[in-house]
């Protein structure tokens, strides 16, 4: 728990996932959680703002306090885990709130839109981490992903050589997560270098390990 916030009297109804999403995404709580971090809270990382609700009698009965809190993201997929939950040990206000997957960790996906979580490599999956950048030596705005070639382009390319070995021909290229600007806005600076096969700019899902 990082604090409260107390919600306005109006409207009566219980307020609905729209709402609510705008409380822990982007409103009172997630400022509150961000006083607490004493930091941004990077929206890529290991932990999301959520809270507790008052519930749907104390609601009606005026009862507008919502506790706000941290909980952290699993570090592999859970596809079959029912509870929104992921139970964890220690503070996460003194923990690294940046996800930055080991080499050799695989996520999942369809191309579009990758898992928040490593999946087996072994079974299907989109692309892999060869290695990492640090460009923590940059200051200003996030870069552009137009930037990113320039930036990390040739040591992404070497990194991979050194994971893939043989295996990083034609479709199988190196590539990169670039750094969205409300992470780089948080304090993220290292970039994900990737290996993954390719059908003209979309990764595919593949079932077999790139590794050497």
């Amino acid at each position: 728990m990082a604090g409260h916030v107390t919600l306005p009297r109006t409207p009566i109804a219980y307020p609905g996932e729209t709402t609510l999403s705008a409380v822990f995404d982007s409103g009172e709580c997630k400022a509150v959680v961000e006083q607490y971090l004493g930091a941004k809270l990077d929206p890529d990382g290991r932990f999301y703002a959520t809270g507790v609700m008052p519930s749907v009698e104390s609601y009606a009965d005026g009862d507008r306090d919502i506790w706000c809190g941290l909980a952290r993201r699993p570090d592999e997929e859970q596809p079959d885990q029912t509870d929104p939950y992921y139970l964890y040990t220690g503070r996460l206000r003194a923990a690294d709130q940046h996800r930055v997957f080991a080499i050799g960790s695989c996520l999942g996906g369809d191309g579009d839109h990758l898992s928040f979580g490593t999946v087996p490599c072994d079974g299907p999956h989109t692309v892999e981490i060869a290695g990492h950048v640090d460009l923590g030596a940059r200051t200003g705005p996030a870069p552009t992903e137009d930037d990113y070639q320039a930036l990390v382009g040739t040591r992404c390319r070497q990194l991979a050589k050194t994971y893939a070995g043989p295996n990083l021909r034609l479709p199988v290229q190196s590539g990169w997560l670039w750094i969205n600007e409300a992470s780089w806005d948080s304090g993220m600076r290292t970039v994900m270098c990737t290996v993954a096969e390719y059908s003209g700019q979309r990764p595919l899902v593949i079932t077999r390990h790139l590794a050497a």
